[in-house]
């Protein structure tokens, strides 16, 4: 419960910190000839929508990053305890073994990607949508999606 909870708070935070420039990376791969750099594109999107356009289609991501991190934390400490890592009874003179770590982090990093692949599909196709608002181009008069929910109907439709 406690890697659980802990991966949810990393999960939350990492996200209300990193969405804004991730958002803003994504509009500059998809739209890049739009703008002249990283700072036009911050000031284009912000006087299209405000401080609320950088955190557009937000929810998903967030809730994906949550889950993520929670599944990250949860089958790192998992894989530990089937290895029989003891890290309490673990001294100078009796180290963990390195590979034992080495198999815990692998494991959780395949386990995360399944988590993490088609939340980030979502992210970026409303990231996109939202660029394409604020910058008046005709994907925004197609308005292609109505949210996190609709976009994965969407995808798993196509």
């Amino acid at each position: 419960a406690r890697d659980l909870f802990a991966g949810m708070i990393a999960g939350f935070c990492t996200k209300v910190v990193e969405h804004p420039l991730d958002t803003i990376k994504v509009l500059q791969q998809t739209m890049g000839e739009r703008y002249t750099g990283a700072a036009n594109c911050l000031m284009r999107t912000y006087h299209g929508g405000g401080v609320l356009a950088l955190y557009r289609g937000l929810l998903c991501p967030l809730l994906g990053s949550m889950a993520e991190c929670a599944s990250l934390f949860v089958s790192y400490g998992f894989m530990k305890k089937a290895l029989g890592v003891d890290e309490a009874s673990e001294t100078l003179a009796n180290p963990v073994p390195m590979w034992k770590y080495s198999i815990s982090g692998a494991w959780s990093g395949c386990f995360s990607a399944t988590v993490l692949t088609p939340v980030e599909l979502v992210k970026c196709r409303l990231q996109v949508q939202a660029g394409a608002a604020a910058s008046g181009t005709a994907l925004a008069e197609a308005r292609l999606y109505k949210g996190p929910v609709d976009c994965m109907a969407r995808i798993v439709r196509e």
